[in-house]
């Protein structure tokens, strides 16, 4: 028995998966991108409006973010540390190698979270889910026509 079409719909398949996949490591590694500018972003323009103390010498002076912002930049150390690893083209991560960058984002028994990552992640997902439903509903509209 011969399906007629059966060739092109192999032939679309083939091609689906190498297109499909290029165009979801273009995705993911934008989207990786965004995440960490966001991140980078929120720290360093985040609303200081807790409280105010001094520093390790004396005349200098932090106002911190308060509870649920995203934490107030001082040094920049934390901004200028965050990073994006690629663990393979389909596979990234966002973070930093400073300790204190989770104390900020969780809290801890003393402090309330100041988180800046996951909000970062929740704002650019959206997009992100939209444009790989897009790779998928075209390739989907290629293999069968």
């Amino acid at each position: 028995m011969r399906i007629k079409g059966a060739d092109q719909v192999i032939s679309n398949l083939r091609r689906f998966g190498a297109d499909a996949d290029r165009e979801v490591q273009r995705v993911v590694a934008t989207t990786t991108h965004r995440v960490r500018s966001r991140a980078v972003r929120e720290i360093q323009r985040a609303p200081a409006t807790g409280r105010v103390y001094e520093k390790y010498t004396p005349n200098r002076t932090h106002q911190a973010s308060a509870p649920g912002e995203p934490p107030a930049t001082d040094t920049g150390a934390l901004a200028s540390s965050i990073s994006a690893i690629f663990d393979n083209p389909k596979q990234a991560r966002v973070g930093t190698p400073l300790t204190y960058g989770a104390h900020l984002e969780f809290g801890t028994t003393r402090m309330d979270a100041r988180p800046w990552l996951w909000p970062s992640l929740q704002a650019v997902l959206p997009d992100h889910e939209r444009r790989i439903n897009q790779i998928f509903n075209r390739a989907i509209k290629g293999i069968i026509k």
